[in-house]
């Protein structure tokens, strides 16, 4: 290079440096409370709703984008959902139990929560962070709906948010919600009994009055696998006696018998229906059973309980003894010890009374029953198979890939398969969606199902989404 090119090399850097240096920054959109709705983003995804809860495009399972107004009202701040004019709160049960539990974020005008949103300074582009009841607003996509209520405090990019396309926005509608509920001072009973009649408890929430009860609130603490029905809808009334009959209906993932001697047994799996679990010494899951393990008592569990009572297991090699904690593992025991039932979209988990955390096949594939704080890991997620029917087959062109086989019901068989290859975009497996929600459809046109899970192109096997 000649002297001449080099100079004019350096001149034209050094230049635009200057120019660079010279560019205003970009400022960030200051948020304005009451009259202004915003798009709410992170570095990880814009937010949205979705089935009453507050998502982000993050999550594979929520797409959609929504708008939002900061209201301030008698000193407080609440986040208002304008497409859905509801506020949020955090949902009553916890799915994460570590640094106090972690919550979804829902949406709702009874209960009602504050945020606080304070500026931070790591990220110049997302200069707000989002609190409520001591928690943080945060983002990420192992989260069950997109966005949760966390402990994590420290600055990062799921949880530094940013408010985008401000639109003039009419306070009025937010502000008298707010008005209503807070100072309606009305309070409702409600009821639940189950199927028999029995009553189960009784739940106390607040009301506005001229609402008309067709279904249990947001706030209301619902157990798990249980469908609750309002019997006659109820219209509030100011300055009277509130009460609402609920039925509530168990829909367990298995079948409970009070007498083991005719209970109903099942080979019960984690790891997505991967490992088998079996009471043989050290309580370790195997990977790989054969069916003659499959069949010894060792490997098969009865259940016993409701979601209100608590969940007893058995192991048909000693029915003397239930499923208990002992330390830091979960083993047969003596006495009746239960368990809290947890839902989960891709089977169940059970909680232990003395700090909430589930069982789990700690350590990964092949590990002991020990306990996780996250009720997402799939060390910690149960299936249950039939006794005999093995529904988890490794296929030999794969060291990752299933097929996850459902047979057809007894009654409806015909005798026909149908292998189901979800789709994903070549990034994930839509294995819920596109896979095993169709299976109970199927099964009763007559349909065995066989539900692929492969690898994509990240080299991970991807679950349902």
């Amino acid at each position: 290079m000649s002297n001449i090119t080099m100079k004019l090399s350096r001149l034209f850097t050094l230049a635009l440096a200057t120019f660079v240096c010279a560019m205003p920054l970009l400022a960030a959109e200051t948020l304005t409370e009451n009259t202004k709705a915003y798009t709410f983003k992170t570095q990880r995804g814009v937010l949205g709703t979705q089935d009453g809860y507050l998502t982000c495009t993050v999550n594979t399972s929520f797409h959609n984008q929504g708008q939002f107004a900061v209201i301030r009202y008698e000193g407080k701040t609440y986040l208002y959902s304008v497409p859905d004019k509801k506020f949020t709160c955090r949902e009553t049960t916890a799915y994460d139990s570590r640094n106090g539990g972690w919550f979804n974020v829902l949406l709702s005008n009874n209960p009602i929560e504050p945020i606080t949103v304070a500026a931070g300074n790591k990220f110049a582009d997302y200069p707000y962070s989002i609190t409520s009841e001591g928690r943080t607003f945060n983002t990420y996509v192992n989260t069950q709906k997109g966005v949760c209520l966390s402990g994590w405090t420290t600055y990062d990019v799921g949880n530094q948010f940013a408010v985008e396309n401000p639109v003039d926005f009419d306070p009025t509608e937010a502000l008298a919600t707010l008005s209503a509920f807070f100072h309606s001072g009305l309070e409702v009973t409600y009821r639940v009994s189950d199927v028999d009649g029995n009553l189960l408890e009784e739940q106390t929430l607040s009301g506005m009055p001229g609402e008309v009860v067709t279904s249990v609130p947001t706030s209301f603490v619902k157990h798990a696998f249980t469908l609750y029905t309002v019997k006659s809808p109820v219209t509030l009334v100011a300055d009277a006696s509130n009460v609402v009959e609920v039925e509530a209906v168990f829909q367990m993932p298995f079948s409970t018998s009070a007498d083991l001697a005719q209970a109903h047994w099942y080979n019960l799996t984690l790891r997505s229906g991967e490992e088998f679990v079996n009471a043989n010494a050290g309580y370790k899951c195997n990977p790989n059973p054969t069916m003659e393990q499959l069949l010894s008592n060792e490997y098969q569990w009865a259940f016993q309980g409701d979601p209100y009572d608590g969940i007893v297991v058995y192991n048909r090699s000693n029915t003397a003894k239930t499923l208990c904690k002992s330390g830091d593992l979960a083993v047969l025991g003596d006495g009746v010890y239960k368990w809290t039932l947890v839902e989960h979209t891709n089977g169940f988990l059970l909680a232990n009374a003395e700090d909430g955390k589930y069982i789990n096949e700690y350590g990964g594939s092949g590990g002991h029953l020990g306990f996780w704080h996250n009720a997402d890991d799939i060390n910690s997620i149960f299936n249950i198979n039939e006794v005999g029917i093995v529904t988890s087959v490794k296929l030999s062109s794969s060291a990752k890939a299933r097929l996850h086989l459902y047979p057809a019901p007894a009654e409806t068989a015909k005798g026909y398969a149908m292998v189901i290859i979800p789709g994903g975009g070549y990034s994930y497996i839509a294995g819920s969606t596109e896979g095993a929600d169709w299976v109970p459809m199927l099964g009763q046109l007559g349909y065995t199902c066989a539900v692929l899970s492969y690898t994509t192109r990240s080299g991970s096997l991807a679950l349902s989404a």
